[in-house]
């Protein structure tokens, strides 16, 4: 999983691979509970996608209007690749 980050109004925010791998969530803090969104799911993607990503690295920063940004570092067979994912709020 990915860091933890806190915007202006107190909302908490962190990224994570579901235990298959094939799909990236965000997870959402308020006071009234936690809850997550699906931003990328590699099954969906087309024949040669449907094997699981594997990634290296997953960070969660926080864009100039406090909307989250999750920039995550995968390998794919023998590349590496980086993703930038702005999930809709």
């Amino acid at each position: 999983s990915s860091n933890l980050t806190c915007d202006r109004q107190g909302v908490f925010r962190f990224a994570f691979c579901s235990q298959d791998q094939r799909k990236l969530l965000l997870a959402t803090g308020t006071s009234q509970g936690w809850r997550h969104e699906e931003i990328s799911n590699s099954s969906r993607v087309g024949a040669d996608a449907v094997k699981p990503w594997y990634p290296a690295a997953i960070q969660t920063l926080l864009d100039d209007h406090d909307r989250p940004v999750v920039v995550v570092t995968a390998n794919h067979r023998e590349k590496t690749s980086v993703r930038v994912f702005r999930p809709v709020e």
